[in-house]
């Protein structure tokens, strides 16, 4: 096992995972109406306190099974199961299938619409939950996963659509990557879950198709944006290149995100392309996105390889801190390690709040705060836990 020589070690990840779940805790349980509080200002205070989102909600059951699964100590099925209740008894859509995108109090929002997005986190709560011991899940992850197969798998093109009417009878004609690449993350851990060998397959199709096929089309990089013919849709809301769920644009943190997916992967399957077109996206990311100046990751840029969008999100540095680390791992190369350090000492210095704990969700470039909210419904510092915890387990792992 390669020396872990440096102060961002096992003991400092997994103790920065629960220090940033302490912002949170006790305080997201809502006893009134049950699932989670999921709107906070800086220093903690809930700013929302009715509406639930079911990415927020299932964030939530993620973020506490990862503890759980750090120290295997049985204190955290608790709030996992305080989750799954609210999930299962106020999002779930008992008249159609599938789940509510929100809730407000205890009433879901019915006339919403039904996202693929929504429902990769759902089986990644299920899928993690299910990890973390609460075995009862497992029959819920089989019927989340026909019903996208159903209502979203595009067999012809090896792909899922993105949304549909709450009836599932109406696809959306606008066709993202997004919702793919999470799909692959759930369904990678559904089969680490549960071992059934057509998850981590249908992972590889997807991820092949993104990552291979359409990035083709998009001089070798993941494009966000498509047409209901899975072809390119270049000048996707190129007139609100600040939208923050579908910006226009090539995201540096999507093309990080899927080279730590494509590293993950290739412990299941042993396809050389896995390694070769992550420490490709990896480097793309970080030639056209860095900012030699301020430090940092920006978050777009355009095809002709100008940043668009200079903020600086909290996900994609929590992102690219594990797939550095990753890249260490399998090459041994220090460039990466070093890298891996770099990104903690960024993300410390500008992103973590040390006096009231977890992440800024957002800093302008020179690495200021632009908000007065920390976390919005949906941020809940996923993306924090996971990267500490896929780093403690890779380590072990590799």
């Amino acid at each position: 096992m390669k020396s872990l020589d440096t102060k961002y070690d096992l003991d400092f990840v997994k103790n920065h995972a629960f220090e940033t779940m302490e912002f949170y805790l006790p305080g997201c349980i809502d006893k009134n109406n049950g699932g989670y509080y999921q709107g906070y200002l800086r220093d903690s205070e809930i700013y929302e306190r009715k509406t639930k989102d079911l990415i927020g909600t299932t964030r939530f059951i993620v973020d506490f099974s990862l503890l759980e699964l750090f120290q295997k100590s049985n204190e955290y099925l608790e709030l996992i199961e305080h989750g799954l209740e609210f999930l299962f008894d106020e999002h779930k859509d008992r008249k159609y299938g599938g789940y509510f995108q929100r809730v407000k109090g205890s009433n879901p929002v019915k006339g919403g619409r039904k996202k693929t997005y929504s429902h990769a986190f759902v089986l990644l709560a299920l899928a993690v939950a299910y990890k973390a011991g609460l075995h009862e899940v497992g029959s819920e992850i089989e019927d989340i996963y026909e019903l996208l197969e159903e209502a979203f798998w595009e067999n012809k093109y090896g792909l899922y659509a993105t949304e549909s009417n709450r009836k599932f009878t109406e696809l959306s004609s606008y066709r993202g990557q997004n919702a793919n690449m999470h799909m692959v993350e759930a369904l990678i851990a559904i089969y680490e879950a549960t071992e059934k060998k057509e998850y981590i397959d249908r992972a590889l199709t997807v991820a092949e198709k993104v990552t291979g096929e359409l990035a083709k089309k998009a001089e070798g990089l993941v494009w966000e944006h498509y047409d209901s013919n899975w072809e390119l849709n270049p000048g996707y809301n190129k007139e609100d290149p600040e939208n923050i769920y579908r910006p226009f644009g090539f995201l540096p943190g999507h093309q990080i995100e899927w080279a730590k997916l494509l590293l993950i992967l290739k412990r299941h399957k042993s396809k050389g392309w896995l390694y070769k077109r992550a420490k490709r996206l990896f480097s793309a990311a970080l030639k056209y996105g860095r900012d030699e100046t301020h430090g940092g990751i920006f978050y777009t840029f355009d095809f002709d390889r100008e940043i668009i969008n200079e903020d600086k999100y909290y996900w994609v540095h929590a992102e690219a801190i594990p797939t550095a680390f990753l890249l260490w791992l399998r090459t041994n190369r220090e460039k990466y390690f070093k890298l891996y350090e770099k990104f903690w000492d960024y993300s410390l210095t500008n992103l973590v709040d040390s006096e009231n704990g977890a992440w800024y969700r957002v800093l302008s470039r020179s690495g200021k705060p632009k908000e007065k909210k920390k976390s919005i419904p949906g941020k809940t510092d996923y993306h924090v836990i996971n990267a500490c915890y896929e780093i403690f387990r890779s380590y072990q792992l590799e």
